[in-house]
């Protein structure tokens, strides 16, 4: 027994050591269409050999009959079987092993598994949306790439300028589905899809992004990129001229640049959100602007097919003093209060600051409201409300506190008419509060203008008082001598006799001789001038003095004609208009006309409104010729317009002006001439001349305050 065991394994031993695999096939990759070699090399090899695939027997011949283009390669001698496979395809994908069957003295052997991998490049990458990918600034898009037909599905990586991206992409393989069979094995080729998304700026506008695919089958990457062509709205530029310091009555221009792509825009322009009708360029101007523009908002549309762009700009419009609130007259008895209000709009914001008459240059009060607790003798008078914008002309309004008390009539007592024509007696009044009534009488009847056609009677008011007109047709020898004219409002009366007298008129025969005599004066003069002229290169000095002396002769001529002529309009019209002040010392009011006031031809009239201010139940049914307010104590100062253009005043004055009618045809080739609104150019239109404002700068003052007074701003 024991020997029988030891004889089998001696035989065991003896067999095991006959054939051996000294090398064995391992895992190779090949590119498709190269040669691949699986290394099998065996010692002692005693029974035959062969290779497989997936398990399927290729043959024992070293040229493998049957498949053309397998075979054995290497030294027998040396016991090399080697597995060549020339021009790869797909199909020789799978497991490979090398076997040596079993003999009579030695036992089959196999080698490990070999995978042979046979790998593919993929087809060139695509790109979806081409070379070329037209985009919308601010929308989100994908690009796709595609990488087919590769083994191993490939990467694929994003580049774009130089830089490898890193998010907003996405990426999956897909196999194949029509996997070519070898063996019991199926080998696929994988498709590759990579997803980058992207929000494009138009500052992407020829930006490039690139994709890149590649496998272990390659050494280099393929490439292929798509350039964007961005598409956006317009981007806009507005520049405004001037700037800044824009002051009424300045021209002013709007300047829009825009880009966009495509870059065929088009233009709309807009004042506070509404549409300025036939602006259709990138440029806009206002000639002449006024403050109704001021804190306007002008705003500028680009438009093309992508969208629109806006841009605005708020107008600062720097502009003089103008009133909002006028201080209006007040009539108080010596203890009342009274209070002033006054103020102004301007830009900037204008200073408001109080004056009075018998202070000159001396700020009494710095604010809105002026405020007397509790009016005595010496408040009585005129005060000026002005309103202060620095870098324009200062401007006033006059108004007064005047004392009740009985009426005062002022006319003179002397008035003259023509026979045979239209008589006018004047009763002029001063009364504050104003009169409740104001009688004529002729020979102690009183006149009754409603009965009787003869007479006719017209009065006019103004802030101090009343003139009553009483008018006289066809004026006959009867009708001259005394008038009786009573004034009464409530705190007394007053009365007075007036002379109609009848004026001298000259003879036509007197006035002939004036007139050939004064022109034979004048020849003379003229005569004596020549030979003084032509004496003077003679005479030096002589003629000198002698030229000088016939001056100073003629300049006295003149002077006594223009007082005979003033005095006998005197005698024509009585003792012409009266201005009053208010007198405390002699508790009256004066009848000293004011500088302002000498113009005979305007006098009073135009203040029925400002009486109606001091008594505001007073009704007037009354013919009132009202005449322009600045003839009646307003005061406005030097006239802020240029000479040629013409005014007209409100019926009072309030420190404003406004134009007339007159129009003219713009001198410059603009599209707006600004008054309140705007307009549209029209080659047929005229358009209302501009108002240029000239400017002067206010100085620095100190506005000091009055314990008596008090301000509410």
């Amino acid at each position: 027994m024991e020997y029988l065991l030891v004889g089998v394994l001696l035989f065991a031993n003896t067999v095991t050591c006959l054939q051996r695999f000294v090398v064995e096939p391992s895992d190779k990759s090949v590119i498709a269409g190269s040669t691949a070699i699986l290394d099998c090399m065996v010692e002692n090899k005693e029974g035959p050999l062969q290779w497989t695939k997936d398990s399927f027997g290729l043959g024992t011949s070293r040229d493998l009959t049957g498949f053309e283009r397998y075979s054995m390669i290497g030294s027998e001698a040396d016991g090399e079987y080697k597995l060549m496979i020339q021009d790869t395809r797909l199909e020789d994908d799978g497991t490979y092993q090398c076997q040596v069957a079993p003999t009579a003295n030695a036992r089959g052997i196999r080698s490990r598994n070999a995978r042979l991998s046979i790998l593919i490049l993929p087809d060139r990458p695509k790109i979806d949306e081409g070379s070329v990918m037209q985009v919308t600034a601010g929308r989100q898009y994908n690009i796709t790439c595609t990488a087919i037909n590769g083994k191993p599905a490939p990467t694929i990586t994003w580049v774009s300028r130089g830089e490898i991206i890193r998010k907003n992409w996405k990426y999956w393989s897909i196999v194949q589905s029509d996997g070519k069979r070898v063996g019991i094995q199926t080998a696929f080729r994988e498709d590759a899809t990579s997803v980058l998304t992207i929000t494009p700026t138009k500052s992407d506008q020829g930006r490039t992004y690139e994709c890149q695919v590649k496998n272990s089958a390659m050494f280099a990457p393929h490439k292929t990129d798509v350039t964007l062509e961005v598409r956006y709205a317009p981007e806009l530029r507005m520049s405004v001229q001037p700037s800044q310091n824009l002051k009424e009555f300045q021209t002013i221009t709007f300047t829009c640049d825009g880009k966009g792509n495509p870059n065929k825009l088009a233009w709309k322009w807009y004042k506070n959100d509404q549409l300025i009708p036939g602006e259709e360029s990138n440029y806009l101007e206002f000639t002449h602007i006024s403050r109704d523009y001021h804190n306007s908002i002008i705003t500028c549309e680009c438009t093309n097919e992508i969208g629109s762009t806006k841009q605005s700009y708020t107008l600062d419009i720097r502009y003089g003093p103008k009133f909002t609130v006028i201080p209006k007259h007040l009539s108080v008895d010596v203890g009342d209060a009274a209070v002033l209000n006054c103020d102004a709009s301007g830009n900037p914001a204008p200073v408001v600051y109080w004056r009075k008459r018998s202070q000159p240059g001396k700020v009494v009060l710095t604010g809105k409201t002026l405020t007397v607790p509790e009016v005595t003798e010496k408040d009585f008078g005129r005060y000026t409300c002005v309103a202060s914008v620095q870098g324009f002309r200062e401007i006033e309004k006059d108004v007064y506190i005047l004392k009740k008390g009985p009426p005062k009539i002022s006319s003179s007592s002397r008035q003259y008419a023509t026979s045979g024509q239209i008589a006018t007696v004047k009763c002029e009044t001063i009364s504050v509060p104003e009169p409740q009534n104001i009688v004529w009488r002729r020979l102690d009847n009183q006149i009754n203008p409603n009965t009787d056609v003869k007479y006719s009677v017209k009065e006019e008011d103004f802030f101090t008082g009343r003139r009553s007109i009483l008018k006289i047709q066809n004026l006959s020898p009867s009708d001259y001598g005394e008038y009786n004219c009573t004034v009464e409002n409530g705190y007394g009366q007053d009365s007075r006799v007036i002379q109609l007298l009848q004026k001298d008129t000259i003879p036509l025969a007197y006035v002939l001789i004036g007139v050939f005599g004064g022109v034979g004066v004048i020849l003379l003069l003229a005569v004596i001038l020549f030979l003084c002229n032509r004496n003077r290169s003679d005479s030096g000095g002589e003629s000198n003095s002698a030229n000088n002396t016939l001056e100073k002769k003629k300049k006295a001529a003149q002077k006594e004609h223009e007082k005979q002529q003033q005095q006998q309009q005197q005698q024509q019209t009585g003792n012409g208009d009266i201005k009053v002040e208010y007198d405390p010392e002699n508790n009256r009011y004066s009848t000293t006309l004011e500088p302002w006031q000498k113009n005979t031809d305007h006098g009073y009239y135009g203040y029925r409104q400002e009486y109606d201010e001091v008594n505001l139940n007073h009704t007037n049914n009354k013919d009132i010729n009202i005449k322009s307010a600045t003839n009646g104590g307003f005061n406005i100062h030097k006239d802020p317009y240029p000479p040629d253009i013409k005014l007209d005043y409100p019926d009072t004055a309030i420190g404003t002006y406004r134009r007339d009618n007159s129009q003219r045809v713009p001198n410059r080739n603009s599209r707006y001439d600004c008054g309140p609104g705007y307009s549209t150019y029209n080659g047929n239109r005229q358009y209302a001349q501009s108002i240029a404002l000239s400017e002067s700068t206010n100085s620095e003052r100190e506005l000091p305050t009055m314990s008596r007074l008090s301000t509410n701003v």
